[in-house]
């Protein structure tokens, strides 16, 4: 827990007064800072707590860690509101024990409870009240909601930890019963016993610790931390084994590859500002150091690893993609190509060649190890380690361990500990911290590898030429040249040495190796006096005084260009200058750096307008006679020629011309080429301006001005057109600077069109040029941004070119739209307009008007409309129009050009046939589509059965040269003479078939249409058996195919659920375990079937779940009884009948069973929050709704992770067992007070179901396929027969046989809209929605939860059930005894057995109870003999569980007489 800031930090010396904030109605949110640093002090755990508290101490090794005992995070669902957990009575509970042992809010609740407590400690709160215990008498204090968030905290390091020792624990007894014990797992649990379970590490400046680690033990997904800690390692081995590679090879840090989220903007700011970017460095690093490859890491689809390289030698780019064989990806996102080529055709001139995926890697198969395949790609790459091998890369995440683990062990008892200021553990305030890391082996952070300059070598000076208060910028460049200097003291010269030494050092690195036009450092020129002032003052940056802080804050403001500088304030300055050096000039790239004309030196000044180090240079200046080449010589600036770019890694700059000639007695002959100008490389704002402006020129005054001094007047007061003209030509007279839009330059009004040629470097525009590029109103000009579309008709007629742009017009063959001053207004001309900004993205009605452009376009030019291109969309739109109306099809081709019906008859012709019955055809046909969508993946397989028109049709096939009867159960049957079907139906004795039963394949990607693999006629009476039969044929069919069913799902009703059982039986069965964390209860145990090699699972469609559920509690057969309060119709009603009720009245009455809408509104959240604001003692219905609701939300959510789904599904089967055993219990009858036999039946293959196929997809599926679990179910079938009675509402077999070619076309259409029913439909029947995709999250669908992660989630799953019963007023505690006595078996004996009298009679038996009647005084009586033997046998199991079912009745609701 860190240390709070003091007040004085936020508010000087302001006082706390209690009366004025405590209680006076105030809102936090408008508290100043120091009210809330007080409320944070009132918030600390008491140091006196801490101590006797049992926390970790910082000190302690995993091992010791994992041995402490900490309080348990709960997972309950809390239904009290936040605000009745505060109170304003003193806390009375302190006691370490009794906190220690009472468990943690659940996360979620905890995050409310802070962000209430601010508002509650301001309202007075004193204490907290727990309603979980003791009825919420308790008073806890106000620091137990820290507590708890730090407990929370610790939890969940544990929890990792202790996952990490069972995987380590696992790998080894793998690698036993393998015969192979490794040496790395047995390193890796001894590091255990001597790592510090939350130590401080260096990596990634010092914000890492070691706690991270436990993400390489185990399957974890690697994060940001963890590739930065590999790529220095790699780093530090580069700089070992090779180091001659340094000058040609480097691996950038995740930095570089973010620079590329904005690379545009970054490009676009002025080159001062472009050097502090980590991509300009890297070009400098490619351009003047000789750097060939460049390796980097990429994140993407924010869950996978990746990596890149570049090679600048050969203008080429690659990447490594571990899943690129798996999911067939691209090997790198788009976007991010898109950006690393806009930089590399700026920086380099040209767009690199793209080798896509073509580093050397291994193949990723699952869905974590992409972090460590990526750093064994970089490390195979730069440092020949090899290919990591194994299923999941387990080798090379325990040597990351190894490596990194071994270098921060636990301090020796006899070393001194020094408590760290910033750490953030809870015994900060009381235990000392151990020494992080041995300096002997210290590990690197990626500033100090990326500079190894930075170990003393050289001064940096300040990014913008000015001193900083930081100097070293984290995302610097890597200077690769040098190796890594783990020593970082600062650089003493020795004895004799000077500057000239510094510079060749220097000049190895990648930084700028040129001299830049003489310019000086102060501790070069001045050495003396700079001691003399480091002597004198406190160490730059460190100041604590008003006027250091002021001009750190002035200088900051500099750097980020808020700083504003009056002209008489640089007047000023520039006076004091001239005053010492009337021969001074300035740089005309930066103001404030004034060139002494004797020595010929530029002088950089501390801050804007400060004179110091000017005067310290004028005083220490010697050379009064100008001794150097620059010395009294005029700049290059006046001889016309531009500066060179001021050098970044050293304040003194030197002129290139200095440098060539310094032992030169004659000049260089220069020769002279025309002044660019001001153009994109000077900054890139000038094309900006260029495109936003269409005047030839600016820098003049504006119109108004010029008008107010001729005339007089304003220039829009100016009546007269020969005083406009005037106006307008003086301001042409005046412009300072001419625009040349088509080579995108900007040229002085009187540049001097010579310069200096600098090849191969660009030449520097003229001074003219470059003051204009430097003026106030150029700077101004190219400030302004681009005015949008709509608002650039507002600009001024002046700056409009119709000359130009007529010419222009008439080029691209658009003249009659500039010319007609009605064209803007032309909705036509509108429509192209958005068209082709992608405004319209209909593609029917685009297909539509390009059908329409195209057919004009062919009768002017007298061609034919034979092989018409129509766009797909409109060609498909047409197709579906005939299928529903050909009459309406036909009108409508009247007027658009459309297709021919014979066209569309040829096409459907060219179907292949739909076979008839189930044969090898019917599978071939299913596999060729597959092929063509290029597919191999797990399939979905469902059934379904309608009714149809019986009835016997005759068929002509072809083929066999035959008619064939078809419609009846037993099949087509061949008919020789087609006059006699009567007889021929009598000899066959055939049976008219009453249903077509219809199996479809889903393929779980989205906007993929479902496949229809067979359709058969049956009977009515058709049993579970046969269907079975049916359906082992239609999967053993597929399977033949090579295909891989993963799924199995029907409808509820008994004998499709009688069908998923037999088929199931048929199968291998595999059982999965799932613990149950309730004392007592069952085991959860998970059934799937591995059938011929191929894991199968059995679902029930969720949609129909959740309407048996809605019907369960509609029906007036039973009354849902649920602990204290009855789920009724009723209140349903009521809620259907207020004001603002998202129901609408046929959801309740007269409604439509079947209607999908009106059940998802049922129990949809919205109805919940009208439950709980306006009817909050309908707790009944609001369980019911939200347990039921959840658990089919668990199969229709589309971004969802799975194990919090499993949490939902694993929360309803334990509520439903807990429900179940209440009713037992209390002596309801499941019959009249539970929900149905079937829809018990329903849900349990709900339940199992979804948790079967996550099995299924995490360990059977090969490759990385995501789960989309609304796709197995029923729904495909379902809108198959729903379009089918589109087409024909009444029909016969062979009706839906012929249908099979339009079927396909009209679910592809409804597939690609993607738009499922409307949701306010009412009484509308089925509402299809499963190929709506709307905020799909592949990404944690395709993430599997492991066994550990499952067992995790069940007790979460069991505390939130446990919370929900025990709102409805049972006692969870009494009920799980009374569940395990069920468990066991252990029931109520007789009476008889207590007597220990084998011939006692059963007490319906009149005589017994008559020969009681007399006894005698020595006989006890019955009564006496009972309540004996209670005594006897009271702690007995019989007498506990009369005694639960006692306590359950008593505090339960009393049932009506049975």
């Amino acid at each position: 827990m860190g240390r709070s800031a003091s007040p004085i930090d936020l508010d000087d010396d302001v006082p706390f007064i209690e009366n004025e904030w405590i209680g006076q109605r105030k809102i936090y949110t408008e508290v100043p800072a120091f009210v809330r640093w007080r409320k944070d002090k009132d918030m600390e755990i008491p140091p006196t707590f801490v101590k006797h508290a049992n926390f970790p101490l910082p000190n302690l090794s995993v091992k010791e860690f994992l041995a402490v005992s900490l309080p348990r995070v709960s997972s309950e669902i809390i239904s009290t509101k936040v605000e009745r957990w505060f109170s304003k009575d003193p806390p009375r509970i302190f006691d370490t024990h009794i906190l220690f042992g009472r468990s943690i809010l659940s996360p979620t609740f905890l995050t409310r409870l802070e962000e209430a407590v601010g508002q509650a400690w301001l309202d007075g709160a004193k204490s907290v009240v727990d309603w979980r215990f003791n009825d919420g008498t308790d008073r806890l204090p106000l620091w137990i909601v820290t507590f708890w968030r730090e407990a929370e905290r610790l939890n969940g390091i544990q929890s990792m930890w202790k996952q990490s020792e069972k995987w380590l624990l696992h790998q080894e007894t793998q690698k036993r019963q393998d015969g192979n014990p490794s040496k790395l797992v047995k390193d890796a649990r001894k590091l255990l016993e001597s790592l510090q379970w939350n130590g401080k590490m260096d990596y990634c400046n010092k914000m890492t610790w070691t706690s991270q680690l436990s993400h390489f033990l185990g399957t974890f997904w690697l994060s940001d931390d963890h590739i930065h800690m590999m790529v220095e390692e790699m780093l530090l081995d580069l700089h070992k084994e090779k180091p001659k590679d340094l000058k040609y090879i480097q691996v950038a840090s995740l930095f570089f590859a973010r620079e590329f989220q904005s690379v545009e903007e970054k490009l676009a700011r002025p080159l001062p500002d472009r050097r502090k970017t980590l991509l300009y460095k890297y070009e400098v690093c490619v351009k003047e150091n000789g750097l060939q490859k460049l390796y980097f890491p990429v994140h993407i689809s924010e869950n996978h690893w990746i990596v890149g390289m570049v090679n600048f030698k050969k203008k080429s780019i690659a990447f490594a993609d571990s899943l690129y064989g798996v999911n067939k990806g691209s090997g790198a996102p788009v976007k991010f190509i898109a950006a690393l080529q806009t930089w590399l055709k700026h920086s380099f001139g040209k767009r690199f060649k793209s080798f896509g995926n073509s580093l050397n890697h291994i193949v990723q198969d699952n869905t974590y190890s992409c972090g460590i395949i990526a750093a064994n790609t970089i490390a195979h790459a730069i440092l020949d380690r090899p290919l990591c091998h194994g299923k999941y890369a387990k080798d090379d995440r325990l040597r990351w361990f190894i490596r990194i683990a071994s270098l921060y062990p636990v301090k020796s008892e006899s070393g001194p500990v020094t408590p760290s200021e910033d750490d953030d553990t809870p015994l900060a305030a009381h235990a000392d911290l151990p020494n992080s890391v041995d300096q002997a082996h210290k590990a690197l952070s990626i500033a100090d590898l990326l500079n190894p300059i930075d170990n003393g070598l050289l001064e940096h000076p300040a990014t913008n030429g000015y001193d900083s208060d930081n100097s070293f910028d984290s995302n610097d460049i890597p200077n690769i040249h040098e190796p890594p200097k783990l020593n970082r003291g600062a650089y003493t010269p020795k004895p004799g040495s000077n500057g000239l030494k510094r510079k060749r050092l220097a000049s190895s690195i990648c930084s700028d190796t040129e001299s830049s036009d003489g310019y000086e450092s102060s501790t070069n020129s001045i050495a003396s006096n700079e001691e003399k002032r480091k002597a004198k003052y406190t160490k730059a940056g460190e100041g604590t005084s008003r006027s250091a802080m002021a001009s750190r804050n002035r200088r900051q403001k500099f750097r980020d260009g808020t700083l504003k500088i009056e002209d008489w304030q640089f007047e000023d300055w520039k006076k004091k200058v001239l005053k010492d050096d009337p021969k001074v000039t300035f740089d005309p790239r930066d103001r404030f750096c004034p060139r002494h004309s004797s020595c010929g030196t530029y002088v950089r000044m501390k801050e804007p307008c400060n004179i110091g180090r000017w005067n310290d240079h004028i005083k220490g200046c010697r050379e009064k006679k100008s001794n150097k080449p620059a010395g009294g010589t005029p700049t290059l600036f006046q001889m016309g020629w531009a500066t060179v770019a001021a050098k970044k890694q050293k304040e003194v700059r030197q002129d290139d011309s200095d440098n060539d000639n310094s032992g030169s007695d004659s000049e260089p002959e220069l020769e002279e080429v025309p002044c660019p100008g001001v153009t994109v490389s000077d900054d890139p704002r000038v094309l900006q301006y260029l495109k936003r402006t269409g005047a030839s020129g600016g820098g003049g005054r504006s119109l108004p001005v010029i008008a107010k001094q001729l005339f007089k007047r304003l220039f829009s007061q100016l009546s007269k057109e020969k005083n406009r003209k005037v106006v307008v030509d003086t301001q042409i007279q005046e412009w300072k600077w001419k625009n040349d839009h088509v080579n995108h330059r900007v040229y002085a009004t009187h540049c001097q069109q010579r310069v200096i040629d600098r090849s191969p470097k660009p030449p520097h525009p003229c001074p003219e040029c470059d003051s204009v590029f430097h003026s106030r109103a150029f700077k101004s000009a190219i400030r302004k941004p681009i005015p949008s579309d709509k608002t650039s008709k507002f600009v001024n007629h002046r700056f409009r070119n119709p000359v130009l742009g007529g010419i222009f017009a008439r080029t691209i063959g658009v003249r009659e739209i500039v010319e007609d001053e009605s064209a803007a207004s032309s909705p036509f001309v509108r429509y192209a307009q958005g068209a082709l900004s992608g405004k319209y993205n209909n593609e029917v009605f685009n297909g539509l008007v390009q059908a329409v452009v195209t057919k004009q376009d062919r009768e002017e030019r007298g061609v034919g409309l034979q092989n018409f291109p129509y766009a797909p969309a409109w060609e498909e739109m047409s197709h579906l129009l005939r299928i529903h109306s050909p009459r309406a099809y036909r009108a409508l081709k009247e007027y658009f050009p459309m297709p021919d019906e014979r066209t569309i008859r040829n096409k459907e012709a060219r179907e292949p046939r739909f076979p008839m019955d189930i044969c090898p055809r019917t599978f071939e046909l299913v596999t060729e589509h597959l092929k063509a969508l290029d597919y191999d993946g797990p399939l979905g397989l469902s059934c379904d059965d309608t009714k149809l028109f019986a009835t016997f049709r005759l068929y002509w096939d072809s083929k066999e040269q035959s008619y064939f009867l078809v419609g009846g159960v037993s099949g087509p049957i061949r008919v020789a003479d087609p006059e006699n079907v009567k007889q021929a139906i009598h000899d066959a004795k055939a049976e008219k078939a009453t249903k077509v039963r219809v199996w479809c394949l889903t393929i779980p990607a989205p906007k993929v249409s479902p496949i229809v693999v067979a359709a058969l006629p049956i009977p009515n009476s058709m049993d579970a058996s046969a269907l079975c039969t049916l359906l082992k044929n239609v999967v053993d069919g597929l399977i033949d195919q090579g295909l891989s069913i993963v799924s199995y799902a029907c409808d509820g009703t008994e004998v499709e659920r009688a069908v998923e059982k037999m088929f199931l039986n048929l199968c291998s069965q595999r059982h999965i375990t799932i613990t149950n964390p309730r004392p007592g209860c069952k085991d959860t145990i998970i059934t799937y079937g591995i059938y011929r090699g191929q894991a199968i699972c059995m679902v029930q469609d969720s949609k129909h779940a959740l309407k048996t559920m809605r019907n369960n509690l509609f029906s007036g057969a039973r009354l849902l009884v649920l602990g204290n309060y009855p789920a009724l119709f009723l209140h349903i009603l009521h809620v259907a009948l207020g004001n603002g009720t998202p129901l609408y009245m046929r959801d309740v009455l007269k409604l439509d069973r079947q209607d999908d809408s009106a059940a998802l509104r049922l129990f949809s959240a919205d109805v919940l929050k009208y439950l709980a604001d306006n009817h909050p003692d309908y707790v009944g219905e609001i369980v019911y709704l939200f347990i039921f609701g959840e658990l089919i939300d668990a199969y229709q959510n589309r971004s969802m992770q799975h194990l919090e789904r499993i949490k939902l599904v694993l929360r309803a089967k334990y509520f439903l067992e807990s429900w179940e055993t209440f009713l037992v219990a209390s002596g309801y009858r499941k019959d009249r007070y539970f929900i149905s036999r079937e829809a018990a039946d329903i849900l349990n293959f709900i339940i199992d179901g979804f948790i079967a196929l996550v099995i299924i997809h995490r360990d059977h599926v090969q490759g990385r396929v995501p789960l989309l679990p609304w796709l197995h179910s029923s729904e495909a079938c379902e809108h198959v027969f729903g379009e089918a009675r589109q087409v024909v509402k009444d029909f016969t077999f062979l009706d839906f046989v012929y249908m099979i070619p339009k079927l396909r076309v009209k679910l592809h259409q409804a597939v690609l809209r993607g738009k499922s029913s409307d949701p306010k439909a009412r009484a509308s029947g089925y509402s299809h929605s499963y190929f709506d995709h709307e905020g799909l999250d592949l990404i944690a669908l395709s993430t599997y939860p492991s066994d550990a992660d499952i067992e995790l989630a069940s007790q979460s799953a069991a505390e939130q059930a446990n919370s929900l019963i025990a709102l409805l007023g049972v006692n969870i505690d009494t009920l799980h005894r009374n569940q395990n006595l069920q468990a066991s078996g252990t029931w109520l004996p007789s009476i008889g057995s207590w007597l220990n009298k084998p011939h006692a009679t059963s007490d319906h038996d009149d005589s017994d109870r008559d020969s009681n009647d007399g006894l005698s005084d020595n006989e006890e009586s019955e009564a006496q003999q009972l309540q004996h033997l209670l005594d006897e046998e009271e702690s007995g199991d019989a007498v506990i569980f009369v005694h639960n079912n006692t306590l359950i009745r008593v505090t339960c609701v009393v049932h009506p007489g049975l």
